[in-house]
């Protein structure tokens, strides 16, 4: 009786009284989903944000899988952060609403409450963007380029001249000759992660497991990188005269170290979550990807102020690469390849976010759990490494077409 009294006074636009109704609802059944919903309304309505924040979130909370009510909940919350001015915050919800299922761009442009938004790049892209689409199979074509091998994936890179390194996050970088054999180039590593040709030619290969960056020279001769500080170093991106940045899953953080292994802590915190891939984009900055949550964030590396750029579906992003105007994305859990602008535009590149290998066109391939990915000089042409089960893994060639 009661949540009919409050959806009869929220008609009436009287939202005190219809939050007091659905009060009482919620007081006596706390786990009331579809009461906390209609709460987080109310309060949302009559201008009682921070509360209309907690309904809304207990609201979610409480909700089961879409269908229901959760991506409207979703929604809700980025509209309050909105009404709040915390932009970030309401463009992270409205990226969630998006990968929930959100449908509805055309709201985005008429909803006051996120009048606030209207001038962000960043929300300008998403509405853009749009409902996330499959590719058009004439847009790539993805083929097998080695048979499948024992190992995992850490990263890939491509050499000056063509040579594709593979590391296997396990003991050992591989290289990949043009009829897809493969002869180890470096070994003794516990878990090889992502690796980048440096300014001077050398392979840098970080290893995750044991905290340690190693240079490796074109004829695989090693050398460890003596770096003070590391705690579970994924991602690396070269910047000039041998140096390179660095994630710190562990801590959060973004090291620039020099070639002698001196390095300072250039961004921390913040929106940071497991950052994973990093990619330098020169003079726009640095890239990363959190593998926590999904989110694309931008790095300033001279004033180290983070911000958020997108949050793509799935979650587990892998590693980066830049072609000069955006990112490439490996989709671990989902299985795809993203290209993502600075403003958070996105679409699908490559896969059809079924797990499995197939050669195909971009909309019927099938990718697993893909992490490494190099883009080769062309700019036409990325190399991604795909984990299969049993610690087995096959490497792909994407052509764009």
């Amino acid at each position: 009786a009661h949540l009919r009294a409050g959806v009869a006074l929220y008609n009436q636009k009287k939202y005190v009284e219809a939050a007091a109704a659905f009060e009482e609802v919620v007081t006596k059944n706390p786990e009331d989903g579809p009461a906390w919903f209609r709460l987080g309304l109310a309060r949302h309505s009559g201008g009682e944000l921070n509360l209309a924040i907690r309904a809304h979130m207990l609201a979610l909370h409480l909700a089961g899988p879409p269908p229901s009510y959760a991506g409207n909940a979703i929604y809700n919350i980025a509209c309050v952060y909105a009404l709040q001015g915390k932009a970030d915050r309401a463009l992270i919800w409205l990226n969630r609403a998006r990968n929930t299922g959100f449908k509805n761009f055309a709201l985005l442009g008429t909803d006051t409450d996120l009048a606030s938004l209207r001038s962000d790049a960043r929300f300008v892209a998403l509405q853009k963007s749009g409902v996330l689409r499959p590719p058009q199979d004439a847009s790539a074509t993805v083929e097998s380029i080695t048979g499948v091998v024992a190992g995992g994936t850490g990263g890939v890179a491509l050499g000056p001249d063509g040579t594709m390194y593979v590391a296997n996050f396990g003991a050992d970088v591989w290289i990949v000759a043009p009829d897809g054999s493969l002869k180890v180039h470096a070994t003794g590593f516990t878990k090889a992660a992502d690796c980048v040709i440096d300014s001077k030619g050398n392979l840098l290969q970080v290893d995750f497991g044991a905290s340690k960056v190693w240079r490796i020279k074109p004829k695989g001769e090693q050398e460890e990188i003596k770096i003070a500080g590391l705690n579970g170093p994924v991602g690396i991106a070269s910047d000039r005269n041998g140096s390179f940045y660095l994630t710190n899953f562990q801590t959060n953080a973004i090291l620039h170290v020099r070639s002698d292994g001196s390095s300072k802590v250039i961004a921390s915190g913040g929106l940071m979550n497991g950052p994973n891939g990093l990619a330098n984009a020169g003079d726009n900055g640095l890239f990363v990807a959190n593998y926590k949550d999904g989110h694309i964030l931008h790095v300033d590396p001279k004033t180290g102020v983070i911000r958020f750029v997108c949050t793509l579906p799935g979650g587990g992003n892998g590693h980066l690469a830049w072609n000069g105007k955006g990112l490439y994305v490996t989709d671990r859990v989902g299985h795809r390849v993203f290209f993502v602008t600075p403003n958070g535009a996105i679409r699908v590149v490559a896969g059809s976010g079924a797990r499995g290998i197939k050669d195909a066109g971009a909309a019927t391939s099938l990718l697993s759990l893909p992490n490494g990915i190099a883009l080769a000089k062309d700019g036409k042409t990325l190399v991604v490494n795909n984990r299969l089960a049993g610690n087995r893994s096959v490497t792909s060639r994407i052509t764009l077409n």
